[in-house]
């Protein structure tokens, strides 16, 4: 099992220095290090178990802070969310869980409890779990948002389509479109536009991070036509986080009363009705 480890650990850098060069990156050893060290290991698929008991992937989470007993993971609200005729939005009765995408003869799954999510037709496609966990995970640092008109350098941990954690590399191509994104049922506001060749169905919730903060920028939320990936700044999360842990605004769905040792979330909040 040892072996399998560091053949993968081995994989992710090779497949790091093989990407930056093939898509005119230049690959410096520090953002090998951080790519296979901490981002690649704090990211998580995350699964919803239905009634009969059977695993259904959703969307990537990942690990930002570690708490007295476990992890804060954050993913994409419209992952653990359904609509219903007396709430805007509520958090689906699914059981959620992550797993760290170990082989499939060691695969774990770390139960998450839902601790917020945000309106999607507010622009806050987001959602914190809390994972009790004695297992150490990484943590990404929240950036700052990206603004270079340039093509900013961006890298990318996510499972698209349920295949498992894989490693694209892009570039910011809109750091900031005002008008609003429509596919689908979804309506995403005040977004950033991304090259991100690879990413799909699964990705959604991810964390990008821009190269030269080594720190999250945006948060995969969709894709249009199939080319263009539709981000979410990261400071759109750290408002959110900060309206959840203050209880600033009702803008989410739900707030998880804290157990203790998990999170510093100040007060819990019920679900808003219309």
């Amino acid at each position: 099992m040892r072996i399998r480890t560091l053949i993968t650990e081995v994989l992710v850098l090779l497949s790091a220095l093989f990407c930056f060069g093939s898509l005119g990156f230049s690959a410096s050893s520090a953002d090998s290090a951080f790519l296979k060290d901490t981002y690649f290991p704090a990211v998580t698929l995350l699964y919803a178990q239905a009634e009969d008991g059977t695993m259904k992937m959703r969307c990537t989470a990942t690990a930002y802070e570690k708490t007295e007993t476990g992890y804060l993971f954050v993913s994409a609200a419209h992952c653990a969310t359904v609509d219903d005729e007396l709430v805007r939005e509520k958090v689906d009765k699914a059981e959620f869980f992550i797993t760290p995408d170990e082989d499939a003869e060691a695969k774990t799954f770390i139960r998450a409890m839902v601790v917020a999510c945000g309106y999607q037709d507010k622009g806050d496609d987001f959602c914190i779990f809390f994972v009790k966990t004695s297992q150490t995970f990484p943590t990404v640092a929240m950036g700052r948002d990206s603004s270079a008109i340039v093509g900013e350098e961006i890298v990318n941990v996510s499972s698209p389509l349920g295949l498992g954690k894989q490693v694209f590399f892009g570039r910011v191509t809109m750091p900031r479109l005002d008008r609003s994104v429509v596919v689908d049922n979804f309506d995403w506001s005040h977004t950033v536009l991304l090259q991100l060749p690879g990413t799909n169905g699964g990705s959604s919730g991810s964390a990008v991070i821009c190269l030269d903060q080594r720190a999250v920028c945006a948060f995969v939320v969709g894709t249009i036509g199939g080319s263009t990936v539709v981000g979410l700044p990261v400071s759109r999360f750290t408002d959110f986080r900060e309206q959840v842990r203050t209880c600033q605004s009702k803008n989410y769905v739900v707030s998880a009363s804290s157990p203790k040792g998990a999170f510093s979330y100040q007060c819990p909040v019920q679900e808003k009705k219309k």
